[in-house]
């Protein structure tokens, strides 16, 4: 009996040696597949390699504990990855943006300093010669068509008392204390594309006394200066035949002693262009059984004559009046147009 209970307390021994190590065996296997589903998790500790022993119950707890310090320690490393990951794409996106920027200056400054240095190459180019090419001469003709102007025929465009800017400029002369105030040129007429001119005003007198003063070119030496030959043909004094465009018929009769005369209504729409305030010669004369008489208009409008004497007789008379001197413009002056002033501009 004694025996029987020797043999009994080994084998429970031995059956409970065997559970346990079936139970360890099981842990064991638990732990290694909880390693390997954790990515091979390092159980190290110290660099120094865990040596388990299966039979003790210490090593095994401890292999646990090491397993969830690991597995704590790679959910910090996880974290701390995708911090840093997180900032690295910041980073990477305030250093997309910074690098944008400076390009976007940096382009700014280049577009700045081409455009600088195109407008300095225009300005150079307006004032330098390129060294490597030969002198280029101005195209200055082709500057004149740009600013060139349509030109018109003065003829189809003026009427009779415009102004034209005649390139002879003169003043008024006073005659018995009184002057003209226009000064200028003004359209007289138009005829076969011909186009007169007349003063304005009345720039220039002459004294005339008897016979001497009716001789045909007694005006010549007080009228040539007026004419300019790039512009004009000729130039002459006032006529009579020129006069009965605007008051039709003049009598150049002479009752005797008491001559007749014409007298220009201030009705008439051309008394402005052809009476002033100063009366002035007219070319025209009477040549009456050896009297002589010379016309002139007064300053009231009126178409006289006044007589200068006789051909075979001392005696004489005289006056003093004005003249207005008329150029006949060449054939197909040209004109701009009207100035500011609203006279005609011309041109060859």
């Amino acid at each position: 009996m004694d025996n029987q209970q020797k043999i009994r307390i080994p084998l429970i021994v031995l059956v409970g040696i065997v559970l346990a190590l079936i139970l360890i065996t099981f842990l064991v296997i638990k732990t290694v597949q909880n390693i390997s589903s954790n990515k091979n998790i390092d159980i190290s500790k110290n660099d120094a390699p865990l040596v388990i022993d299966e039979n003790n119950d210490d090593d095994l707890i401890e292999a646990n504990n090491l397993i969830d310090e690991q597995l704590t320690e790679n959910e910090e490393d996880k974290k701390e990855e995708n911090v840093d990951e997180n900032a690295k794409d910041k980073l990477q996106d305030s250093t997309s943006i910074a690098t944008s920027n400076t390009n976007s200056k940096v382009s700014s400054v280049s577009n700045n300093k081409n455009n600088s240095s195109n407008n300095n190459n225009n300005n150079n180019s307006s004032t330098n010669t390129n060294d490597n090419k030969p002198d280029v001469v101005p195209d200055n003709s082709s500057q004149e068509d740009k600013n060139e102007k349509v030109l018109y025929d003065l003829y189809s465009k003026v009427s009779i008392g415009d102004y034209v800017d005649y390139p002879v400029s003169y003043s008024n002369v006073s005659i018995n204390g009184k002057k003209a105030s226009l000064t200028g040129w003004r359209v007289l007429s138009k005829s076969n594309g011909t186009i007169s001119l007349i003063s304005a005003g009345v720039p220039e007198s002459i004294y005339l006394q008897g016979i001497s003063g009716t001789s045909s070119n007694v005006f010549n030496s007080k009228i040539n200066k007026y004419l300019n030959g790039n512009y004009a043909t000729n130039v002459h004094v006032l006529t009579i035949e020129e006069l009965k465009q605007f008051v039709g018929n003049i009598n150049l009769d002479k009752n005797h002693s008491v001559p007749t005369y014409t007298s220009i209504p201030r009705s008439n729409k051309y008394y402005n262009l052809i009476v002033t305030p100063v009366g002035y010669w007219l070319y025209n004369m009477i040549n009456e059984t050896g009297s002589k008489y010379r016309f002139y208009i007064h300053q009231n409008g009126i178409i006289n004559n006044i007589y200068m004497g006789f051909e075979d007789s001392s005696s004489s008379y005289n006056a003093t009046y004005g003249i207005r001197p008329i150029v006949t413009l060449k054939y197909g002056i040209k004109t701009t147009g009207k100035n500011n002033n609203g006279v005609w501009n011309i041109t060859l």
